[in-house]
């Protein structure tokens, strides 16, 4: 082992090398070196890996940096799909759940995340532009070890005589919550994604795409073209629609032949439907999944196995019993399935006739069809995947899936983009870098149990909201964990100060009453008014969640955003039963907002003054609101 410190011009570098490495029961000739970088005046360090592999077997995983023996600190994030939330992880590792983790790019959304309190915090992150398969850990490392560790695990296949190095990680110890980390890891992001050049229709809209169905599961006729086309122009104008099934032979079954439904009158009939929704003013977007291949399509027959994701048996590193493609049964009600046919093999998104593919199906559906926007299932949800089929052109099963992803979706945004300027891509799921291709994205935080970061995690959307405020996201009413959210009346209030669009607000919710309905529905035609008035801050503007603010009472749920133009906006919600007189403090120094000249304080909802004081920078605010009502506080330089 050697070591050498060495003084910067901006900093302190730190170089420790290893020529070989000791293990359990004999030495191995990997030569590693790692190095350590902290710029002056900074509360973050830069980390990096080298390994030069001597060995005739392959280094398959590297987990680094490993800090471990951690004090305690209150909670933990993480970036499970919008992002989720461990209070107190450390007292929650046990023999039966030792850690917790996530994959990027899918489950994890970004790759970064954070053990804090609300006075510091540890942040430690990957700043990959490759976009590799790796994990983020946090808990026991291993039998035995009590005190909580955070690491991430690599996966560099170093074959015999080659060198791998790693992306620089970034560890940073600093004062003050989570919010030190969501502004470094937006900084990164920042200086090498480009921005998603999003639709006007997607930008202004307040709700999502909401489904229709045309054929189920199991290929059962729920509503033909027309008639689907008559229920979307029921809807208003600024609910767009999304056909689910509309393909042979319904939804989940013949994946991925996005053709129309002969005995439903083929694309004579899907296309005159979707050219009235036009006529009537109305968007409507096509439904279709980029990671599974129905076994008993002809495309799969023909090329499916070729695509396919080779996996491997876990822990033993060969290929599996089944033949090493991976598939997953998503469908038992269809009839393939009961003759034993109706598994979908999963493709790998590097294979490039399997891009070519989905690029053709989809230029197809807004070419031909003239649908306005595509829907790509999976394509940032469920599990990202390592593929050992070498004739994908990945260079090793860890850079199969996000590349491909982002070659794919690239290919995708540029065709649809020439067909139509104003088509609208959306995805399931979120992927920091696949954003810049796409229109928005459906956040399933929470909605599939097994997909949990740990069975006590609550989701806390605000990680990506911060991080990632240009970026649209859409989820379910009632998929959070904040508990007023689920109450089936005013539940969607809690959309409206996260700046969630509503996927669903249309929708009834199951068991209501109807009196609960039509409160609902006074709710979010209110939701949709002041989203709309207040168009700079929720669709222009960005959303910088508690910065700067401080509210009472604690019923008062409230966010800070940013406005395009220089205003600035707090979104609120009185989640309690009762009228609350409620104090709104904002500190315009945390928000770079200047002071010069005097200020506008008004209510969104009313448009009258409110009255405020203000004092070294905080403007004290004091709104009142009914049972359950929201608002919005708009202050602004007076003209």
């Amino acid at each position: 082992m050697g070591w050498r410190s060495q003084r910067l011009d901006d900093g302190l570098r730190l170089e420790v090398s290893y020529d070989s490495i000791q293990m359990e029961k004999r030495r191995i000739k990997v030569a590693l070196r790692y190095s350590i970088q902290l710029a002056n005046d900074s509360e973050a360090t830069s980390w990096e890996m080298s390994v030069d592999n001597h060995e005739p077997g392959t280094i398959r995983e590297v987990h680094f940096p490993f800090l471990s023996g951690l004090v305690k600190l209150d909670n933990l994030i993480m970036p499970n799909h919008s992002g989720q939330l461990l209070r107190n992880p450390g007292e929650k590792m046990s023999d039966e759940i030792p850690n917790v983790h996530v994959e990027y790019p899918a489950r994890a959304s970004m790759q970064w995340f954070e053990y804090f309190s609300s006075r510091a915090g540890l942040y430690l992150a990957a700043y990959d532009q490759d976009l590799n398969y790796k994990q983020l850990f946090f808990g026991r490392a291993a039998a035995g070890m009590k005190d909580a560790s955070m690491w991430i695990v690599q996966y560099p296949f170093a074959v015999t005589s080659t060198t791998w190095r790693s992306p620089e990680l970034v560890v940073g110890i600093h004062a003050g919550d989570w919010h030190w980390g969501g502004d470094e890891y937006r900084r990164w992001l920042r200086s090498w994604v480009p921005p998603s050049q999003v639709s006007k229709y997607v930008r202004e809209m307040t709700d999502s795409d909401t489904d229709v169905f045309i054929k189920d599961v199991d290929e059962s006729l729920v509503h033909n073209y027309s008639d689907a086309a008559r229920m979307a122009l029921e809807r208003p104008l600024h609910c767009g629609t999304m056909f689910v099934g509309w393909h042979y032979n319904g939804h989940d079954t013949y994946y991925p032949e996005y053709v129309p439904i002969p005995d439903l009158g083929g694309k004579d009939a899907l296309t005159s439907a979707i050219d009235a929704i036009h006529t009537g003013g109305s968007h409507v977007s096509a439904y279709t999944n980029v990671r599974l291949n129905a076994i008993a399509t002809k495309t799969y027959k023909d090329s499916g196995s070729a695509w396919a994701v080779l996996n491997r048996t876990p822990g033993t590193g060969v290929p599996s019993l089944s033949g090493g493609e991976l598939r997953e049964d998503w469908n038992p009600k269809w009839t393939p399935a009961r003759r034993g046919e109706g598994s979908h093999a999963v493709m790998c998104p590097s294979a490039k006739g399997w891009q070519d593919h989905m690029v053709a199906e989809v230029s197809r559906i807004v070419g031909e069809y003239h649908f306005d926007g595509v829907f790509l299932d999976q394509a940032g949800s469920f599990y990202s995947e390592l593929c050992w089929n070498k004739n994908h052109g990945h260079s090793n099963p860890a850079n199969a899936w996000g590349p491909g992803y982002v070659a794919m979706l690239r290919r995708i945004r540029e065709a649809t983009r020439a067909l139509n300027p104003d088509s609208y891509l959306w995805i399931e799921g979120m992927n920091d870098v696949y954003g810049q291709f796409i229109d928005y994205h459906l956040d399933k935080n929470q909605v599939w149990e097994p997909m949990r970061t740990h069975p006590e995690a609550e989701t806390f959307a605000e990680m990506w909201r911060y991080s990632l405020p240009d970026q649209i996201i859409v989820d379910d009413p009632k998929s959070y964990s904040y508990l007023p959210s689920k109450d089936p009346a005013y539940g969607d209030s809690y959309f409206f100060v996260m700046g969630i669009r509503g996927y669903g607000m249309l929708n009834e919710l199951a068991g209501s009453s109807p009196e609960q309905k039509q409160i609902r529905r006074a709710v979010t035609d209110k939701i949709r008014r002041l989203w709309t008035a207040g168009s700079d801050y929720f669709f222009y503007g960005e959303f910088r969640d508690t910065t700067g603010l401080r509210v009472s009472p604690p019923e008062l749920f409230a966010k800070v955003y940013r406005g395009a133009n220089g205003g600035i906006a707090v979104a609120a919600w009185n989640a309690a039963s009762r009228p609350t007189q409620a104090v709104v403090a904002i500190n315009l120094r945390r928000l770079e907002f200047s002071e010069t000249g005097d200020l506008s304080v008004t209510s969104l909802d009313t448009r009258q003054p409110l009255p405020y004081r203000i004092d070294r920078g905080v403007v004290q605010v004091k709104l009142r609101l009914e049972r359950h009502d929201i608002d919005v506080v708009e202050i602004r330089t007076a003209k």
